[in-house]
């Protein structure tokens, strides 16, 4: 199966000049956590709640005289929407990431995968696998 198959198709995007405290209006009325910031059809970078509470906070910043470009994570890795999920565990993985902004052929954004989206097609891939199994050993 391909990250295309299991990512959020609708995807929370901020500027990179919007303000720390419209970032965070942003996350709470959509629900998310992460925000990818997007000047154009490409990710630029990446802004979570961790992000503004570790890097903005934490030094006292007054959330709207500060801007998301400030606090996000730049060149985020990203994963085409052709991929093999295997691949998205891989690279989560590797680089103690949670989410993967996902792309087309193109480099232009076009969904988000997160651990929680891998983790879960591979939860139920190996419940499918075992339950196959035992179906066999009777």
């Amino acid at each position: 199966m391909d990250v295309g198959d299991i990512m959020t198709k609708n995807v929370t995007r901020v500027l990179p000049q919007d303000n720390l405290q419209k970032a965070a209006a942003l996350m709470k009325d959509s629900k998310v956590g992460c925000l990818v910031v997007a000047g154009s059809a490409k990710a630029i970078g990446i802004l979570t709640d961790r992000d503004l509470a570790v890097r903005a906070l934490a030094q006292d910043w007054l959330p709207h005289e500060h801007n998301v470009s400030e606090v996000m994570t730049a060149n985020p890795i990203t994963i085409n929407q052709d991929s093999d999920i295997m691949e998205a565990a891989r690279l989560i993985g590797r680089n103690r990431i949670r989410r993967l902004p996902v792309t087309d052929d193109k480099n232009n954004l076009v969904g988000l995968v997160s651990e929680a989206d891998v983790t879960e097609y591979i939860g139920q891939a190996l419940t499918d696998i075992f339950g196959e199994l035992t179906k066999a050993e009777k």
